[in-house]
């Protein structure tokens, strides 16, 4: 149709994916005249809802038009930074702000003195991707996740990884009966697979699966569950161990088979706590119930695995591990974890009872001519139950939950998001899977960005600022907003940060106490700072502030590839998306691949560039990058697709479909079923790693709770837990609000009406009854105050739905950065109540204490 006759002349859906988190949904987007005017979940897709679209996914429109974002590069021209300072930006060209950028790395005499920062509430890219890449061609050690990971996933990653080889774990909601959730919304508001859970869940909960949710407040999960038990935060430990002591000593239900032989429940324990072990292959022994003497566990001859008792071994007592867990677990009774978590201790046992029996030990199931266990019980914890000092232990004792039923990675049970792919059936690429490790353990060839949680690297005298060599176990380190950093850093020769590189991520508002973090963050001579809106992070500190493309706007596959955070889970097909462009970039924006694969090249840095991506894509043959050929992005990423789909599946293949799709075997979906590796019930490594942690850190001033480095998982208090001031007599804590992504989305129109409108989101929640107590009425404006001497002020919600003790405060709100104007002055900022301290810390994987004791009063007239 023709322009002139007052006619769409284009109307046309593009698929896409949602950029609007890092669950990256598949979706189509209308564009209209040039113009993109409505987004809706991609019907074809399993990554999402198969049509459907959250509430943020639905606005994302909002981002691609809104007058206030960045369109031209600016340069701080105000040489004081602070929090709230003035930046008193000049624009620049991008021709003079890479220059800037090429001229200060060319100045760097060691690559220690760069960091790189990225969010971990966009997409993938921004992890996997970009700050890889970076990495890799600036040599530098460094890398922050901005605030997202260190608040939500340092224990729970590394606990799935060593238990599920996975960086979650999801209910297999196609076949499970009886879910438990700690502290999380999966299906019902946040987190990885959104989408996906809450159509599996919504399927689930039709067809009569039992919901259980632990948490504080009756919040996304809990009030669309079979049942909502109150709990203080970080006592969520104490009472899963309190439920396996009744599982296991006072019913006496187990999956003897699976303990056997897919966990080192077997394997002989010294008195010295470490396994007894061959003298000539080294290995860890078992004892053999019928032949009765002592094997190597991968003994071919073993006729049965002993997994009690007390045997001799050349002279000496040992004793299977999962004997010692057994009576580990006898002080943890109901009553004990009653009187910690307020959960009463016949509620304890009733939950553990049920759970038990729904496990159905010993069924089975075919599905595709393959008969398998049938366990259809699964627990799951995400941010609310472990973003606590006891985060790794509480994440163990979730996964052990699973595992003595013998309910995990098979169907009905917690199954990984998925660690499994045989490859795209037709070229055999993209292909990855689990494999047996030292002393039969589960090994990963990929997990995400990172190295395999097994083998545990030996800890070494820190010589990167993130301090991740002595703390092996930590993904996310935290130090950037920590108090003790400059101390630790002199001590051990460290060189300041002189260059930070930030990819989207507003640490100001979401690390932990925005001055400690502004303090770091001040010294840092050069900041360049890609994003689409001007935060608190841009104003206070960057000294380039370069306009990203949004997602509309935006070319890549890098969202696709490994360990994307929606890859459908259990049975549901594989599905790898593109990101393409509705529209092209306004004015002056960039994306920022793009932008740093210039900067690299000015750098001279081609023929590292090439062979970089020839090894990240495994390019062959003709497709593979010459050392002095320059590759537009679009061509990398189409030589990337046909690499891994064939020369049918080209880009222009992509651009049309969006995506491709192929069945997920069984082979897949319950690997454990099928593969001959072990994961530790009993955390051996855990008796050495203490010593030899605490050698290196205690010079340095670093001090933990080194309690918590013991092979059996056990319960430790929290911070929150051993105030003795009773005046802080309320837990304060921060919850994922299920109209918003961190601080991220707060700018735009629509969700700032629906959070206007909601009772929760831009309110402290209290107690009705706790209120009362204490003379406060529904919308009173009060102070908090937390225990380290800071406050924050906001209006109170009353609501019956929540734990007396707690005070709740949603998302990371409370802007007050002048380049997003709709955002700025609403909301509290609960993270301005905290101190991020090691001695605070999970001591094992360093995750965030999010959780404070404060005091609550009316705010002066």
């Amino acid at each position: 149709m023709r322009q002139s006759e007052g006619m769409p002349w284009e109307d046309v859906w593009i698929p896409t994916q949602c950029g609007k988190c890092f669950c990256n949904c598949g979706i189509r987007v209308r564009r209209v005249n040039g113009v993109a005017v409505q987004i809706e979940g991609n019907p074809n897709s399993y990554q999402g809802s198969r049509g459907g679209v959250c509430g943020k996914g639905a606005s994302g429109l909002q981002i691609l038009y809104d007058p206030n974002r960045l369109n031209v590069p600016l340069r701080r021209t105000n040489p004081q930074k602070g929090l709230h300072s003035d930046p008193k930006w000049r624009e620049v060209s991008w021709e003079e702000a890479i220059d800037e950028i090429v001229s200060r790395l060319r100045q760097i005499d060691d690559p220690r003195k760069i960091l790189l920062q990225s969010t971990t509430v966009r997409s993938p890219t921004a992890s996997l991707g970009w700050r890889s890449f970076m990495a890799a061609m600036l040599k530098t050690p460094n890398s922050s996740v901005g605030g997202g990971g260190l608040h939500c996933g340092n224990g729970l990653h590394h606990a799935c990884g060593l238990m599920h080889g996975s960086w979650d774990a999801f209910p297999d909601f196609r076949y499970c009966n009886y879910a438990i959730y700690f502290g999380v919304n999966n299906g019902h508001a946040t987190g990885h697979a959104a989408m996906v859970s809450a159509r599996l869940v919504a399927e689930a909960m039709a067809r009569g699966m039992k919901l259980v949710v632990f948490d504080p407040i009756c919040n996304y999960s809990a009030a669309k569950a079979t049942e909502w038990i109150p709990i203080i935060p970080g006592t969520d430990g104490v009472v899963i161990l309190a439920m396996l002591n009744v599982i296991v000593n006072e019913l006496g239900i187990f999956d003897g088979d699976y303990l056997k032989r897919k966990t080192n429940g077997p394997y002989l324990i010294g008195a010295d706590g470490r396994y007894v072990r061959d003298r000539a292959s080294k290995k860890p022994l078992i004892w053999d119930a019928v032949r009765n003497r002592a094997f190597p566990y991968d003994d071919e001859g073993i006729v049965d695995f002993a997994l009690t008792g007390s045997f001799e071994v050349e002279g000496k007592e040992a004793k299977p591990a999962f004997e010692l867990l057994m009576d580990h677990l006898r002080q943890y009774t109901p009553e004990r974890a009653a009187g910690i978590s307020s959960v009463p201790a016949e509620t304890i046992r009733r939950i553990a009872r049920e759970y038990a029996k729904a496990a159905q030990i010993g069924e089975e199931i075919t599905i595709d001519g393959k008969k398998l266990p049938y366990r259809p019980v699964a627990s799951t914890i995400f941010r609310g139950g472990e973003g606590h000092g006891n985060a790794f232990h509480t994440c163990m004792a979730v996964c052990l939950l699973n595992q003595v039923l013998g309910a995990a990675d098979v169907p009905g049970g917690a199954v990984g998001a998925p660690n499994t792919c045989l490859g795209y059936p037709e070229t055999g690429k993209l292909r990855f899977g689990v494999e047996k490790g030292p002393d039969g353990l589960l090994s990963l060839q990929r997990f995400y960005a990172y190295a395999s949680p097994w083998p545990v690297k030996e800890p070494s005298f820190p010589k990167t600022a993130g301090l991740k060599e002595l703390f092996p176990l930590c993904d996310f380190s935290p130090i950037w907003a920590m108090t003790e950093r400059e101390e630790i850093w002199q001590k051990a020769g460290i060189p300041p940060i002189e260059i930070m590189f930030n990819f989207g991520s507003n640490s100001v508002m979401g690390m932990a106490n925005p001055k400690t973090h502004g303090d770091f963050l001040r010294k840092i001579p050069f900041i360049v700072h890609w994003d689409i809106f001007a935060n608190e992070f841009a104003e206070g500190f960057a000294d380039l502030l370069l306009p990203d493309t949004s997602y509309f706007e935006t070319f890549t596959w890098l969202d696709g590839q490994g360990f994307s955070h929606s890859y459908p889970y259990g049975l549901d097909p594989w599905c790898f998306h593109i990101t393409q462009p509705v529209v092209k970039p306004a004015y002056a924006r960039r994306y920022i691949m793009e932008v740093c694969l210039e900067i690299m090249d000015r750098l001279g840095k081609r023929r590292e560039v090439n062979e970089y991506w020839n090894r990240f894509l495994g390019l062959e043959g003709e497709d593979r990058i010459k050392p002095e050929e320059k590759v537009t992005w679009e061509e990398l990423g189409n030589r990337a697709l046909k690499n891994y789909f064939g020369p049918a599946h080209d880009l222009a293949w992509f651009k049309r479909e969006g995506f491709i799709s192929w069945s997920k075997r069984v082979e897949e979906a319950y690997w454990r079923c099928f593969t001959d590796v072990r994961v530790p019930i009993y955390l051996e490594f855990m008796v050495d790693l203490k010593d030899r942690v605490r050698e290196i850190a205690s010079p340095l001033g670093i001090n933990v709770k080194w309690e918590q480095y013991t092979p059996l998982v056990g319960w430790f208090p929290c911070a929150p837990h051993e105030v003795e001031d009773k005046s802080y007599d309320l837990y304060c804590f921060s919850y994922r609000d299920i109209l918003h992504t961190a601080s991220a989305s707060m700018e735009q129109p629509w969700l700032d009406e629906a959070s206007m409108m909601s009772p929760y989101t831009y309110y402290v929640s209290i107690n009705t009854r706790t209120a009362q107590e204490k003379g406060l009425q529904d919308l009173d404006e009060v102070y908090v105050e937390s225990v380290y001497g800071h406050r924050v002020k906001g209006r109170i919600k009353l609501r019956e739905g929540q734990h007396p003790q707690t005070l709740a405060i949603a998302c990371t709100a409370g802007h007050w950065a002048k380049g997003q104007p709709i955002a700025r002055g609403k909301g509290t900022h609960f993270n301005a109540l905290m101190e991020a301290k090691f001695a605070e810390c999970d001591a094992v994987t360093l995750n965030l204490e999010t959780c404070v004791r404060v005091k609550i009063y009316k705010a002066e007239s």
